[in-house]
């Protein structure tokens, strides 16, 4: 066959910019567990597989990738994958400039700089320990004001335990039962009254809005907010809202 388009890649660009979207964490796992599963198939196989209809008897492989994987083998960009390069927004492979909402600064025990890539890989744990961050205020689903408390501190612990309702029971409560693909086990942040429970994650970043459950009364609430918490390790933490491309 002379022309072939990469099935792997294709599916593994797709669940990159369904997850820019902060698509549905199952909708992610479903292309990533398909790219997962072509990896161990030889691109004959694969080809034969297209041709004869049989795509769908390999794990993880369901009508959707199937689809997707036929236009591969006919040498094609597959059309979901063209339409979400035009739809999934700047994040999705444009840099941003982002405008500041709220300044960190930089936590005395963290150095000014790394001068050496071993340094680096070696502080990189201590850096990035949520429990060791600065912190930064947002608006709690409730609209007060409150510090963002990050799980691991000692200041997440105290406020946790002044609650009715369990992180685990949280996370429960705002998810459903059974493990969650893309989801922490236990709530990343308590912001007031209130667990933030993650589902989708971003190096480097923690999303603002998504799902908050209230650690009395145990209330779920999903708030839609664009900001996210931008980690930076030497200049401080910040609150940012994606504004407009880069020139």
């Amino acid at each position: 066959m002379s022309s072939y388009v990469d099935p792997v890649a294709a599916l593994r660009r797709i669940a990159f910019l369904l997850e820019r979207q902060l698509a549905d964490s199952y909708r992610i796992k479903a292309y990533r567990g398909a790219a997962a599963t072509l990896l161990g198939v030889d691109r004959d196989e694969i080809v034969e597989r297209s041709e004869a209809g049989t795509l769908r008897e390999l794990p993880g492989i369901g009508a959707k990738t199937a689809a997707i994987v036929d236009e591969c083998v006919a040498g094609e960009q597959p059309a979901y994958l063209t339409e979400l390069e035009h739809t999934a927004g700047p994040l999705a492979g444009t840099r941003v400039r982002p405008t500041v909402v709220q300044r960190g600064r930089r936590p005395r025990s963290e150095p000014g700089a790394l001068r050496q890539v071993g340094t680096l890989v070696f502080r990189f744990p201590g850096l990035f320990t949520a429990g060791r961050r600065t912190k930064v205020t947002l608006d709690a689903p409730d609209g007060e004001a409150a510090s963002v408390l990050w799980g691991g501190s000692p200041a997440y612990a105290r406020r946790v335990a002044t609650f009715r309702i369990r992180p685990a029971d949280a996370v429960a409560r705002a998810l459903g039962p059974g493990p969650a693909w893309g989801a922490q086990s236990v709530p990343n942040f308590v912001l007031g009254r209130w667990y933030h429970v993650a589902a989708d994650h971003v190096i480097g970043q923690a999303a603002t809005g998504g799902l908050y459950v209230h650690g009395d009364s145990g209330e779920v609430r999903r708030r839609d907010d664009p900001r996210v918490i931008q980690f930076d390790a030497f200049g401080g933490d910040r609150v940012v809202v994606a504004a407009r491309p880069a020139r």
